[in-house]
């Protein structure tokens, strides 16, 4: 390429400069000489025969100087010039400077050099047990030194005449602009502060399971869909999110209108269930079944609206009648035994009778079956009267018109028909489907066909809470409790702490809210918060849930409060931007789990509960701050689930208040809704409030 490039100046006098730059370093790199900052950061790599090869660098600085300053030199015209600065060093001085700037240390074992070409050799073991790649292959193996003095003929003058005048403010870049989260080594210890034999156990499987990642080994699914599928099983695992004051006023008008919204490519899923995992797979049709159930919650009816844009089943009426009858007779007889058993043994009730189908129209009606159980169904109501407490935002008890069969969506319809008004509350399994992406289409469905926001009620008429049951059986105990929170004490003291350290950490009220929970006597012994973030795609990931799994009261200062709330800040702030580039060690330990099958997890979560919640946390919090309403998922190792809605919903006196929805253990729930008050609406955020100003 360079010789055509002459030729093309020899011959029609085409002015050109041809430079050759070395190893370039400088802000706003992601190249070359960065990949050797990963290795060494993440301990993946070793020094070459005692690290003596010298290598020439150059600052992207000078690159562009040298360029222009070449480009306005007459006499440079047709020439080629090495670019280089002025001091090479050998491996080990530039990665001993690299690991000071960066605060690791520098790897004490060196590798033969031929070991090291013929691991080269190998792809899968260069690259993913080691991380080298061809563009740093010359750093570790040769030689990689020139001459500068053509250039400096030239009376071209250096900003950073050498590596060790513009390493630190390259560093510096790096972690102003979080492009050092990439660099920051994982310390698969930082998830762990109380340490016991369980505990050691599941590290030592992790470290295992990351050791067999760097041969090559990766999982098929992302690490978030991979841990739902053990651990988001059962009803009360289930979210719950509300689409309010749809321009919709009859049955038929809901389901035309929720047909279209299926349509949609998230939308596009259905569940396999198995012992031990609920997976999701690629479901292309979008069915509804209406769904009636009696008083006692058993199914009395069901009717189906299938897909018509979907092939035809050829099965005749009186066979479809007599599947719906026994998918009816097999809900009922299943109805109240445990979810990880009630669809396996449903399903295997179907099968019996479907093997007694004769010939060819087995294959079709175990088609349709399938269809219908896989189905969003939707159970209608009439709009509850209009009260001044608000009954209208009062969920439905879902564990008593339970889903049969294998669909993402149990919807309730609320009917106003006179108003021409729906209140739609969808009940979605979170293995198919994550909050924040669902609302985001409840909110675009809302500006369509809404006919306004939904107020709160008045926060001086809100009542007592009300327990609702909302596990599979009585002996789970499992509860939610709803209530209106005013949010706005706690926005404000985030607000003042934001301006009092405003070259800190991010301080947001969700975060102060961890800390004051930390802080609270309910919570202070033991409490590890787990938060499900969504993080968008970033390069070749898809969009994802991320964890930032924390325990606050590692971080107390009973001497100066605010000085441990910054310290913990600091470290919830790197957690959520390791999880942007898809990086930490809460992201880690989820790819982790995805290498291992679901069973294990499963028998960990039964023999080792404490230990998994040490990695996994015990208290959730989530908050899907565009959500009118919204009710907390759960699993069996939590304690207890908050989820928080909009912030700072209007109620119908112009004020502002949010719905906290809490579900876990009967005992603990009221206690948990109790410091969740204490915190946001006492502003008792830290362990001694009187003595921090109120700001």
């Amino acid at each position: 390429m360079e010789q055509l490039a002459l030729n093309y100046h020899r011959q029609y006098a085409l002015p050109l400069v041809i430079i050759r730059p070395v190893m370039v370093y400088g802000p706003g790199s992601v190249y070359a000489w960065f990949y050797a900052f990963t290795l060494f950061a993440h301990k993946r790599a070793a020094l070459t025969s005692g690290g003596r090869n010298k290598i020439h660098f150059i600052s992207v600085h000078d690159v562009v100087s040298s360029a222009i300053h070449l480009a306005e030199y007459p006499q440079a015209a047709g020439e080629i010039y090495n670019i280089c600065d002025e001091h090479p060093y050998t491996q080990r001085e530039a990665i001993t400077m690299m690991c000071r700037a960066m605060g690791v240390w520098l790897p004490p074992w060196s590798m033969p050099k031929k070991l090291l070409r013929a691991l080269l050799k190998i792809t899968f073991i260069s690259r993913f047990m080691f991380g080298l790649t061809p563009e740093i292959s010359d750093f570790y193996t040769d030689h990689f030194t020139f001459s500068n003095q053509k250039l400096k003929s030239t009376g071209f003058a250096y900003r950073y005449p050498a590596l060790s005048n513009g390493l630190e403010k390259t560093v510096r870049w790096y972690k102003e602009s979080g492009t050092l989260a990439v660099l920051e080594p994982l310390r698969m210890r930082r998830l762990v502060t109380r340490w016991s034999p369980s505990v050691v156990f599941m590290f030592s499987i992790i470290k295992i399971v990351q050791y067999l990642k760097r041969l090559g080994v990766r999982p098929f699914d992302d690490g978030w869909r991979h841990c739902t599928t053990a651990y988001l099983q059962t009803e009360q695992s289930k979210f719950v999110l509300v689409a309010m004051r749809l321009g919709l006023g009859s049955p038929e008008g809901v389901i035309k209108e929720l047909a279209e919204f299926l349509s949609l490519p998230l939308t596009h899923w259905r569940l396999k269930i198995s012992r031990f995992a609920t997976r999701r797979v690629a479901n292309k049709v979008f069915d509804i079944v209406q769904a009636v159930f009696n008083d006692n919650g058993t199914l009395d009816s069901i009717i189906p609206y299938l897909d018509r844009q979907a092939t035809a089943l050829s099965i005749d009426e009186a066979l479809k009648a007599e599947a719906i009858r026994q998918i009816i007779a097999a809900y009922n007889a299943t109805l109240n035994l445990p979810d990880k058993r009630r669809q396996l043994t449903l399903k295997k009730r179907i099968d019996a009778w479907l093997c007694n189908v004769p010939g060819a129209a087995q294959k079709q009606t175990g088609e349709y079956i399938e269809r219908v159980l896989s189905s969003t169904f939707i159970r209608f109501e009439d709009m509850p009267p209009q009260d001044e407490n608000y009954s209208r935002l009062e969920a439905p008890a879902f564990i008593r018109y339970k889903h049969p069969g294998w669909g993402i969506f149990n919807i309730n319809c609320r009917l106003d028909r006179n108003a021409g008004e729906a209140d739609l509350w969808i009940q979605c399994h979170h293995v198919a489907i994550d909050g924040v992406p669902l609302q985001e289409l409840l909110t675009e469905w809302e500006k369509k066909i809404g006919k306004g926001e939904i107020k709160l009620p008045p926060l001086a008429n809100r009542q007592a809470p009300k327990l609702q049951w909302c596990s599979s059986t009585e002996k789970n105990g499992i509860y939610w409790v709803s209530q209106l929170v005013d949010f706005r004490p706690l926005i404000d003291l985030a607000e003042g702490l934001s301006r009092k350290y405003p070259n800190t950490a991010k301080i947001t009220s969700l975060r102060l809210l961890i800390w004051g929970l930390g802080n609270h006597p309910t919570f202070k012994k033991d409490a590890k918060f787990i938060l499900p973030v969504d993080f968008p795609a970033y390069q070749d990931r898809e969009r994802t849930v991320g964890l930032i799994v924390i325990r606050p009261s590692i971080y107390f200062n009973e001497n100066k409060p605010e000085k441990g709330a910054l310290e913990f800040l600091e470290e919830f702030d790197r957690q959520v931007r390791l999880g942007r580039q898809r990086l930490g060690e809460t992201y880690e330990l989820m790819e982790s789990f995805a290498l291992l099958p679901p069973l294990f997890w499963q028998i960990t979560a039964v023999l080792m509960g404490n230990a998994v919640r040490e990695y996994a946390g015990s208290i959730g919090v989530s908050s899907i701050c565009q959500a009118d309403l919204f009710v907390a998922p759960y699993t069996d190792i939590y304690c207890g689930f908050i989820a928080i809605s909009n912030f700072l919903k209007t109620t119908e006196d112009g004020q502002a208040a949010c719905q906290v929805n809490i579900k876990g253990p009967k005992e603990k729930v009221l206690v948990y809704l109790e410091a969740v008050m204490d915190v946001v609406e006492k502003g008792r955020v830290f362990s001694n409030p009187a003595g921090v100003p109120r700001l």
